[in-house]
């Protein structure tokens, strides 16, 4: 790959002009404190050409780029009611994409989706989302820096400066110190999250991680006694979109206080190697840059197992595969977690089969019509339960004894885990 060769000039009332050795020119002006995607790319190519490739990449695009339309526009179909040229823009690449037209001056959902995996047309039964312009309920997370007051953004899609915040300075000065770097779980809770603003929008609004909580911003949608459409009875999630929700209400969110109150007891058990497992903050620390363990704030986040830049071919952009487990015991390594993978009764079993996802992160959420989405809570949902909830199981889910009843999943279950059958308190 051609390696582009950068010089930066600094122009009169501080406008900024980037060269490239390709004459290709990237002006950014000052007034404007976000630079593009484009802009971080001069400097950050490696990371850039993951992040093209990625899903974040593709999230909200043109409907004349290439590629972008990936619905059956060829035949009628009658749960499709629009043309492709009534198409402005789409929405998702991966799962199932919707499609935006332009109306008013504003963009509306059309009332089909496509459903990418089954290759078929489904329709859209959210009313809300229908009939309000996507700049109240898509925007501020679909595009880069939305700004709802003057309904522009400065960038399609889920661009760099999404999750790094502004680059302007940092593109002037060249320093860490000028950019967001973080492990921070709330600079992704920001989207992958269900609920309202305090300014009653689908999405919060100009959050700054570095200055704000989210949850002083945004009211999120919260398990109830009975199944919603967000959240099963036993408070776990039931829509998509909710990943950081599930997340909160894991140990992997409490692995740091989990620890630091271990070392309260039992100090002398405790040594900086456990913060490595313990702490995405200090594990993804340079070793010479790791923070004082006292001074520590997150416990394992979203960065641990994501590559939030992309990583192909994995559609979840995970850092490493959970195919072979190897993602999960790189740091659930302890002699009982390898015993517990020897002795289960479902091992040995053929390759990709029995992972622990499979048991721990059970499909629960639904997307494109079918369940497929995997819980964050990090919880085994015993056939019992799902059964009385009427929910997946971790038995039944992602192809694994899908085509046994919940009697034999019962008594499967009792045989070999019969000390946990009883529904977990919560």
């Amino acid at each position: 790959m051609l390696r582009l060769v950068k010089r930066m000039i600094f122009l009169s009332g501080g406008a900024l002009l980037v060269i490239s050795s390709l004459g290709k020119v990237w002006p950014v002006e000052s007034k404007n404190e976000y630079v593009g995607s484009d802009q971080c790319a001069v400097c950050h190519e490696p990371q850039f050409e993951l992040w093209k490739n990625s899903l974040h990449s593709k999230m909200y695009q043109k409907s004349d780029q290439p590629g972008a339309i990936l619905g059956d526009f060829s035949v009628d179909d009658p749960v499709r009611s629009f043309r492709r040229d009534e198409v402005a823009y789409t929405i998702g690449s991966r799962w199932e994409q919707m499609y935006v037209t332009r109306r008013n001056n504003e963009e509306f959902l059309l009332p089909a989706k496509w459903l990418i995996a089954q290759k078929k047309w489904a329709t859209i039964d959210d009313t809300h989302r229908q009939n309000a312009p996507i700049s109240k309920t898509c925007h501020g997370c679909h595009t880069t820096a939305y700004n709802p007051e003057t309904n522009r953004f400065a960038e399609m899609n889920i661009g760099c400066e999404a999750c790094h915040g502004p680059g302007l300075r940092h593109v002037q000065t060249r320093t860490p110190a000028t950019i967001r770097k973080s492990q921070n779980p709330e600079v992704c809770g920001a989207c992958h999250t269900r609920g309202k603003s305090k300014e009653g929008l689908d999405y919060v609004v100009k959050f700054d991680p570095q200055a704000n909580r989210l949850i002083d911003m945004m009211a999120f949608t919260q398990p109830e006694k009975e199944t919603t459409k967000s959240w099963w009875s036993n408070r776990i999630e039931r829509d998509r979109h909710q990943e950081y929700l599930g997340y909160i209400r894991s140990r992997h969110a409490r692995s740091l206080e989990s620890l630091q109150q271990r070392a309260k007891l039992q100090p002398a058990e405790v040594t900086p190697k456990c913060f490595t497992c313990h702490s995405s903050e200090f594990h993804m620390a340079k070793p010479l840059k790791r923070p004082d363990v006292a001074g520590l704030r997150f416990g394992v986040t979203c960065v641990e197992c994501h590559d939030p830049h992309g990583r192909k071919p994995e559609r979840a952009q995970k850092r490493a595969s959970t195919t072979e487990n190897g993602l999960c015991l790189s740091c659930h390594f302890v002699p009982k977690v390898k015993g517990h993978l020897k002795e289960a009764h479902h091992y040995p079993c053929p390759k990709s089969a029995a992972r622990c996802i499979d048991c721990h992160m059970p499909v629960t959420g639904l997307s494109a019509s079918t369940f497929n989405i995997r819980s964050h809570t990090m919880q085994i949902i015993p056939p019992h339960e799902a059964q009385q909830l009427g929910m997946p199981s971790s038995c039944n889910n992602a192809g694994c004894h899908s085509n046994k009843d919940f009697g034999w999943l019962k008594r499967a279950y009792e045989t070999y885990y019969s000390h946990k059958v009883m529904l977990r308190a919560r």
